[in-house]
């Protein structure tokens, strides 16, 4: 079973580290500031795949009890604005208008792991049953 999940980890790894590379090469290309923008939402939803890759491995380490966590300092406001980037184009294409109040007094940083920030928020959002259309 651990050797299927990794194999097959490596096999969506590779091909999404790939895409990271020619997006990068893309993103240094002379783009006007919507593709430029497309670009880098590609750039961060391929991070986020791969770091749910990277979560079914973490999975094997989790049952061993071996499980680590890489804290960070990162931008709060930043972090958010991705997440809220991820589900847009999504959203407007369903007729949902998504919206992002940022209160100042929030702290300026974070200090956590983002990656498994990110896959919480993303599952709360993902998985919510809440209608919010009316």
């Amino acid at each position: 079973k651990e050797k299927v999940i990794a194999t097959v980890s490596h096999e969506l790894r590779t091909p999404i580290n790939a895409m990271l590379g020619i997006l990068d090469m893309i993103d240094q290309s002379d783009l006007d500031c919507e593709n430029r923008r497309n670009i880098e939402l590609c750039k961060n939803n391929a991070k986020l795949l791969l770091g749910i890759v990277n979560s079914i491995l973490d999975l094997q380490v989790i049952r061993k009890n071996k499980l680590k966590l890489n804290p960070e300092y990162f931008s709060l406001k930043k972090f958010f604005d991705e997440i809220k980037d991820l589900f847009e184009y999504m959203c407007s294409k369903k007729g949902i208008y998504l919206n992002l109040e940022w209160d100042d007094n929030l702290p300026k940083q974070a200090f956590t792991d983002k990656n498994r920030l990110a896959q919480i928020l993303i599952n709360l959002i993902v998985y919510s049953k809440q209608d919010y259309t009316k």
